[in-house]
């Protein structure tokens, strides 16, 4: 309903659309929260591309169709969702259902150390301008980042997974941290990023990964 119209003009193509619909959502989450849970998702596919070709799905746009295709409009169209989704996905309530999850964590990882990959087909005067966006993303979760014990098996399998991609990140080593499975070395910007997560995540437990 109007939380979804609150997402597809928060995507819009105009500035001025995209900073009220930005602000729209913000209000909406203050008084309907639990709607979070269900389209965090959805946000983090959309932003490393990976999510459904279906249009729209929860007023948002495939961001995977729209990287399927190479002209410049489509593109230009985006950078202009992926701008949207990075604000949205900094929410507060929004990153308050991320960082308790090992799972979401994980994948958020995926995204922050490849940023470069996404950013490299955005047309040469969006990129600079989305480094800035996915940075707005990487400062909302280190500002609420909050540490606690893993309590289940999967959970700790989860982290040792996110380590191990973190020291092969940190590492430059050509690794498969998209979620199609692709091979990148990561780029110098990337690899900070990981440097503090690993950093982070690291406990005693996780200092006895080889």
């Amino acid at each position: 309903g109007m939380l979804d119209g609150g997402f597809a003009l928060a995507c819009h193509s105009s500035n001025q659309a995209r900073s009220k619909g930005f602000r729209l959502v913000e209000h909406l989450m203050t008084r309907f929260g639990w709607f979070a849970a269900k389209r965090v998702k959805i946000l983090i596919s959309s932003m490393s591309l990976t999510d459904e070709k279906t249009n729209p799905h929860y007023g948002l746009i495939s961001c995977k169709e729209l990287s399927s295709m190479d002209t410049p409009p489509h593109r230009k169209r985006l950078a202009e969702v992926l701008k949207g989704i990075s604000n949205l996905l900094s929410l507060r309530r929004v990153m308050k259902e991320v960082i308790p999850s090992e799972i979401h964590r994980q994948s958020l990882i995926k995204i922050l150390c490849n940023s470069q990959k996404v950013i490299s087909i955005l047309p040469p005067e969006e990129m600079q301008k989305m480094i800035l966006y996915f940075h707005s993303v990487f400062a909302s979760f280190r500002s609420r980042f909050y540490s606690f014990p893993r309590l289940t098996k999967r959970d700790e399998e989860l982290r040792e997974q996110s380590l191990l991609l973190l020291i092969s990140a940190v590492g430059d080593e050509d690794i498969a941290i998209d979620e199609v499975g692709e091979g990148n070395s990561a780029h110098w910007r990337d690899r900070l990023v990981a440097a503090w997560f690993l950093l982070t995540f690291i406990d005693k437990s996780g200092a006895q990964i080889s």
